[in-house]
């Protein structure tokens, strides 16, 4: 499973970005089962958040 996705932070006050990156995880799933790609897709969305909170520290 593979799960993209481009994540920004703006200052709406300031009209300023702050970050913007595009996020991309390859995460394996166990079968071909629906179940097994939710699984596949919840990881891939963990370790994408993950990298974008990461990302945003020292700067918010």
């Amino acid at each position: 499973m593979v799960v993209s996705l481009e994540l920004s932070l703006k200052n709406a006050k300031l009209d300023q970005l702050i970050h913007l990156n595009t996020y991309t995880v390859e995460t394996p799933s166990r079968n071909a089962s629906v179940t097994a790609a939710v699984q596949a897709f919840s990881t891939g969305i963990n370790q994408i958040i993950g990298a974008f909170l990461s990302d945003l520290r020292g700067k918010v």
